[in-house]
């Protein structure tokens, strides 16, 4: 006999209780669509949900005159209650349609996550009444963003803190001229991930006249432009037009110059408090012409109107490297790519530096042509556009070898790659296996239906790597008892992802090789045969180590004066443990048995406590003052309806006789 293997049980039943609307009235061949329509379900209403509901029901005309086309108004799978809109049609004609409730359906418990969201009632973002939605989003990235969201009042990470969960939030935009955005996070708990999108509103608005380049009628706006004539920059000469964007993007305001006021920019602020400049930027138009145009926001903060002004800007320090780079890296493009979608290209060639060709250079001309320049190619990666159409950049990082200075520039990409859908990736990649089949499949979609597919596809993380490096996302669709076999189960999986033409694809997967129903009520039976003599749970007092149990339970006991503890398997499922509760320390029990004959039996499945409240047997200690002088077993069967509780003996102190 095995000891202790872990073993699953459960039970799958199907109902069927029709329930009949009133009888039909027609009169002057008007039909009442209310009194003729006939309602039955093909399962007890308390085991589906609600949202289920087309599934199990059927609607008939009483009068056999009259069609009825039902569909879900609105559903509430948590309180077990749905509203069906009804359309009769009657000789062909589309009748006014009705609604009916019903209720009474099988509640759906919120997952633990889902239990924990619903706290939520306000979600905000601090210091938005400054900025524009795009100042925003360029100001406050990652974690900087996650620090500016506020739950219920109080920062996020309170809230993520409080209740273990992990947040990736993205902002935005909704509509950028009345300042309102949209905040998508992406909450996380044991695997499972939901995304909440919440409009946030109350930025600072962008008023429709300002864009682009509007003309708005304002004396004083119009003054200050001209006074302040054609806006540059200082100290362009000492710096290439990138490295100036790259040391002063951030602080262009302080550098700007008008070459009617010269440099004293500040001063002539100060003399016209009612005028702001804002939003300074500059765009490069050309590297190796050091040539770009400066663009900024002009407010008169009296009336808040705006003026966007632009110049061109020239007279930066030449940059030898982007001239360098322009003379070669033309049509740039990976050599050989028809044959390969990017991924398998990947991992075909690991060095892609050594794959890089342009217009008139192999990849061996092309890198020694540029060392010649000073310049040595650091790194190559693909940034994939599209992966069916096979469109893709070059992202190449280039180092200049008399200053060390690196540059990293996108290039769009001379050639294509293979063309590949989402169907033909999953199509390549094989089955899934489940974990937990040794139960009947009611009893695993029951237990299933709210988790995601890591924890019941048995290689889910070998068979989501396949996908993950194309950036799909597999989603659970549904997970169904196939009606015509009640040892399979149908699995829809959708795959997403917006690097495709295509953006999602599903595939049905039927997994078999469940306990049939027969099977699970022959278990079940043999089960209470065993509890009932004795033989399902018991222990044994011959072997060597059963005293040293007893001794070891006793000495718990009295250090920590519990009356009774919990029996539960080891991770090993090979041993039986003994815990007060979840944080208790614990200690093995070799010599209690479970009868695990049958590799369908599971004890976990099988066993229930005696106050229904978990699958696991008690421990209790009977004692006679401080003296432990029993010790008892306890049990349910989790599928009994009798609901019995079974008493086993563990050990019990013998009777002393008188001599």
């Amino acid at each position: 006999m095995n000891k202790n293997k872990h073993n699953s049980l459960l039970i799958g039943m199907m109902l069927f209780s029709p329930i009949v609307a009133s009888t039909l009235s027609i009169s002057c061949w008007k039909v009442n669509y209310e009194k003729d329509i006939k309602i039955s379900f093909k399962r007890d209403k308390n085991e589906i949900l609600a949202s289920e509901i087309l599934k199990y029901l059927e609607a008939t005309s009483a009068s056999l005159k009259v069609k009825y086309n039902l569909s879900i108004v609105k559903a509430d799978d948590t309180k077990g209650i749905v509203e069906l809109m009804i359309t009769p049609i009657y000789k062909g004609k589309v009748e006014k349609r009705f609604n009916l409730t019903f209720d009474g359906f099988k509640k759906n418990k919120m997952t633990p996550l889902e239990e924990i969201l619903q706290k939520i009632q306000n979600v905000d973002l601090s210091e938005k009444q400054t900025k524009t939605i795009e100042e925003y989003v360029d100001s406050f990235k990652g974690s900087d963003l996650a620090n500016k969201i506020t739950i219920n009042g109080k920062k996020m990470q309170e809230f993520l803190t409080r209740h273990k969960i992990v947040s990736t939030p993205k902002l935005e935009t909704k509509n950028k001229e009345l300042g309102i955005a949209v905040l998508k996070i992406k909450f996380e708990l044991n695997n499972e991930v939901k995304e909440i999108a919440y409009e946030i509103s109350g930025f600072k608005k962008i008023y429709a006249h300002i864009t682009p380049s509007p003309y708005v009628a304002d004396t004083l706006l119009d003054k200050a432009i001209n006074e302040l004539g054609t806006v540059d920059l200082v100290d362009k000469e000492k710096h290439t037009i990138s490295q100036y964007q790259k040391q002063f993007g951030n602080n262009l305001k302080e550098k700007l110059k008008f070459h009617k006021i010269g440099k004293d920019l500040k001063k002539y602020l100060e003399e016209n408090q009612e005028l702001e400049i804002k939003s300074v930027k500059l765009q490069i138009t050309s590297a190796t012409k050091g040539t770009g145009t400066v663009k900024f926001i002009l407010k008169n903060k009296s009336n808040n109107k705006l003026r966007e002004v632009d110049g061109n800007v020239s007279g930066f320090k030449e940059d030898q490297i982007a001239k360098a780079l322009d003379e070669v890296l033309i049509n740039v493009s990976l050599e050989d790519v028809e044959k390969l979608d990017p991924e398998e290209y990947k991992a075909h060639y690991n060095d892609l530096k050594s794959r890089i060709i342009a217009k008139n250079f192999d990849n061996a001309k092309l890198v020694n042509d540029l060392k010649t320049k000073k310049i040595e190619i650091k790194d190559v990666k693909i940034q994939v556009k599209n992966y069916t159409t096979g469109n893709y950049l070059i992202s190449v990082t280039i180092k200049n070898l008399e200053n060390n200075e690196e540059i990293t520039t996108n290039y769009e990409a001379s050639n294509k790659f293979k063309s590949i859908s989402i169907q033909d990736i999953v199509n390549k990649n094989g089955n899934i296996e489940f974990n937990d089949k040794n139960q009947t499949v009611q009893g695993f979609v029951d237990k299933y239906k709210d988790s995601q597919l890591k924890a019941f596809i048995k290689n889910f993380d070998e068979y989501n790597k396949k996908f993950k490096d194309y950036g799909i996302e597999l989603r659970k669709d549904k997970l169904v008892v196939l009606e015509k076999d009640d040892t399979k189960i149908k699995l829809t999986i959708e795959y997403i992802s917006d690097k495709f033409t295509s953006t999602s694809f599903m595939k049905e997967f039927e997994i078999s090789g469940f306990s049939s129903k027969q099977k699970t009520n022959e278990l079940n039976k043999k089960a209470k045969e065993l509890a009932e003599k004795g033989e399902l749970i018991y222990s044994l007092p011959y072997i060597s180590y059963y005293l040293d149990d007893v001794k070891n339970i006793k000495n718990w006991v009295n250090s920590t004066n519990e009356d009774y503890a919990k029996i539960f398997l080891n991770e090993d499922n090979d041993n039986f443990i003994i815990k007060r509760d979840s944080n208790n320390i614990f200690f093995k029990v070799e010599s209690l048995i479970f009868d695990d004959t049958d590799p369908s039996c599971k004890y976990n499945e099988i066993i229930k406590s005696e106050s229904n409240d978990g699958n696991y047997a008690t421990m209790h200690f009977v004692k006679n003052g401080s003296e432990i002088t029993k010790i008892l077993i306890k049990f349910k069967l989790a599928n009994d309806s009798s609901n019995k509780v079974y008493e086993v003996v563990f050990w019990e102190k013998e009777e002393q006789t008188s001599q």
